[in-house]
């Protein structure tokens, strides 16, 4: 009945989050893969489905962070410049949200860089990723879910990057 793609299981077993294309979010008169997923978890023990970010932007990667607390995904979904149906060529930022909860926190921005394949570590709040950088082709990042950098930890980055 719909197209699901991506699933991935939470660490206690107990969650399965996925993408799945269930409306015609490009206007084209079909589903198909051209349309573009919402993401959802399905609680295994209940028996029940939960819808958990919408399908009007591009959505991909999805990660629960190691506690299952939280989801982790690539998106478009904040990006102020949006230009109908062009999701898949829009630079993507890596944001994380609560399960079941309408917040979604911006980890990395899609303003200037084109992010990439977020990873979540299994033990702790952090997220691994690529991305475009001035004056680089496709480097590796890493990025903090639970805090700010601290200004020593920015200085190395910037010194390393140079």
């Amino acid at each position: 009945e719909y197209i699901n793609s991506f699933p991935v299981i939470s660490h206690d077993s107990k969650k399965i989050a996925f993408l799945s294309k269930r409306r015609d979010t490009n206007n084209d008169g079909v589903i198909d893969s051209l349309d573009n997923d919402g993401i959802y978890v399905f609680d295994i023990k209940k028996k029940k489905e939960y819808y958990v970010h919408s399908d009007e932007y591009y959505n991909k990667y999805i990660n629960f962070t190691f506690d299952d607390k939280y989801i982790v995904f690539l998106s478009t979904s904040h990006n102020k410049t949006k230009r109908k149906h062009k999701e898949y060529f829009e630079y993507k930022g890596v944001y994380m949200k609560k399960l079941f909860s309408k917040k979604c926190i911006e980890i990395v921005s899609p303003k200037f860089y084109g992010s990439h394949m977020p990873n979540v570590s299994p033990v702790s709040y952090e997220v691994v990723y690529t991305s475009f950088r001035k004056g680089t082709l496709r480097g590796l990042y890493l990025a903090y879910l639970d805090r700010i950098p601290s200004k020593e930890e920015i200085k190395q980055f910037i010194i390393n990057n140079l």
